[in-house]
């Protein structure tokens, strides 16, 4: 299965300084697959992006400019432009497209950030939404979005919410969505393979909560093991995704490191995240351990014990994870 990953240029359109994008395809084995200078198509804005079944590639434009009219891009696994040179413009609707997904029919759905609503397209890009879009259940200033596998459609709100919505478009979720412990708007959404919903939350509110498919609170107060909270410090966790064996894994923006919950929310990696540890807890705490590639340098004034954290760091590697350990010196 190939990547797809954005590379940005600033540019200048219609007097307002926009990030033009081009859109990369890697192949699982490394290969660049779109040429030397990637596919352009004229996308602007912050891009979210979603595959269909056939491959075909969706972008949301101007995600992230209130006054600039979205549109959304299809391009076909080649990098054609399978949109027309306007894109998908959902009669003039679109603001802010930050988040995007398909349901089981192929139907593209859209989280309306600045206009505050749900937008629906078919798959060749009619909208099916109405004029006005899909509103209610709590829906508050939109973002992310997933699809279950019932066709139920959730989305995280900046009001602190949850909401869920049938694929007819109405609201599943009471007035003022689900509600959990430690939910803070989410940043990132996520579904298991039993149809619960997990959700990443980053900032000073870095919990991770699970919610069932019926909205009750499955993670108490929220999961924080792993390094997503320490007690004093929240490691962050601005996406979320989950595996096969519905096994959560949050990426923490103060670590550089990634942790791994087991459906349960017990951690899988360890306190401080995947990483190298260096056996000083409070070092492992604000750095997730050393990450393969790094290069450390310790530097201090003679005499400062440069050598002594040096060699515990070794005798950690070598003795408590039992790890093949080369010390080179020219001391």
């Amino acid at each position: 299965m190939p990547f797809f990953v954005f590379f940005q240029q600033m540019a200048e359109a219609q007097d307002r300084r926009l990030v033009r994008r081009r859109l990369t395809e890697i192949a699982s084995t490394g290969e660049f697959l779109s040429g030397p200078a990637g596919y352009e198509a004229n996308l602007y804005g912050a891009a979210p992006i979603a595959i269909d079944t056939i491959g075909n590639v969706w972008l949301g434009n101007c995600a992230v400019a209130p006054n600039c009219p979205g549109n959304i891009v299809e391009l076909s696994p080649a990098g054609k432009v399978l949109s027309g040179p306007a894109g998908f413009t959902a009669n003039g609707s679109l603001r802010g497209p930050v988040g995007l997904a398909f349901d089981a029919e192929g139907n593209l759905w859209i989280t309306n950030y600045f206009a505050n609503n749900l937008v629906k397209l078919s798959p060749s890009g009619q909208i099916l939404s109405g004029a006005q879009g899909f509103t209610g259940g709590g829906l508050n200033v939109p973002g992310y979005i997933v699809v279950d596998s019932a066709n139920h459609i959730w989305i995280t709100n900046q009001a602190f919410n949850l909401s869920e919505f049938a694929v007819s478009g109405t609201p599943i979720s009471g007035p003022g969505g689900f509600m959990a412990s430690g939910f803070r708007g989410g940043s990132g959404l996520a579904v298991d393979n039993q149809g619960n919903i997990w959700v990443s939350n980053a900032g000073g509110y870095a919990q991770v909560s699970k919610i069932s498919p019926s909205g009750v609170v499955l993670s108490g107060s929220g999961y924080t093991g792993g390094g997503i909270y320490n007690g004093t410090n929240y490691g962050g966790g601005y996406k979320i995704a989950v595996d096969g064996a519905s096994h959560a894994w949050i990426p923490l923006v103060t670590g550089k490191t990634i942790v791994e919950l087991a459906n349960d929310g017990s951690v899988l990696s360890g306190p401080t995240g995947f990483g190298i540890h260096y056996g000083f807890t409070q070092v492992d705490e604000m750095t997730g351990g050393a990450q393969k590639k790094d290069l450390i340098i310790i530097a201090a004034r003679p005499s400062m014990g440069k050598t002594a954290i040096m060699c515990n760091i070794a005798a950690h590697h070598a003795m408590t994870l039992r790890r093949h350990t080369l010390v080179v010196t020219a001391e």
